[in-house]
């Protein structure tokens, strides 16, 4: 009776552990951000001219997100480089302008936020193709505090999305 009980219990024990090998769940996508009507671009060979957040010619990849929530349209670019197929930003490339995030809301009372911390790590998960046929994968956490009043007040802003062209070359 003893031998019987033992192989059923090692049965058992080992169809839970196989049961909990075989994870049926697992996404290989990346957890992206969830947000409809949303845009998420890319163009090259661009700058950012501020005050006004337009495009001019320059040396740059820009991303640039639209990003719905309620009332609020939160607007980031990133100036990436151009070469390369992965970039990495860090916080001294955030501080050095190349990150902005704007919070647009026309009925809203809002305070200016800076950002003044985070990371951005970008990787074409389509190389070889055009330019214009390119995927980007974009993961950036950006750390934000009020741009004119001091305190310990910070924001964090949290985008993983796939980037695609806004331009077209043949």
């Amino acid at each position: 009776m003893k031998t019987f009980i033992y192989r059923i219990t090692l049965l058992f024990a080992g169809m839970a552990l196989f049961a909990a090998c075989n994870d049926k769940n697992s996404n290989p996508q990346p957890d992206l951000t969830n947000c409809t009507g949303c845009q998420f671009l890319f163009t090259e060979s661009a700058d950012l001219v501020i005050p006004g957040y337009n495009f001019t010619s320059g040396g740059y990849r820009i991303f640039w997100s639209e990003v719905k929530k309620g009332p609020v349209t939160q607007k980031m670019y990133i100036k990436a480089p151009m070469t390369g197929n992965a970039f990495e930003l860090n916080k001294a490339d955030i501080e050095a302008g190349k990150v902005k995030v704007l919070d647009n809301c026309p009925s809203c009372s809002m305070i200016e936020m800076t950002p003044v911390d985070g990371t951005v790590t970008g990787t074409n998960t389509t190389p070889g193709v055009a330019a214009d046929k390119a995927k980007w994968l974009i993961e950036a956490k950006i750390i934000r505090q009020p741009a004119t009043i001091t305190g310990n007040f910070k924001d964090t802003v949290n985008v993983k999305q796939y980037f695609t062209a806004n331009f077209v070359i043949n």
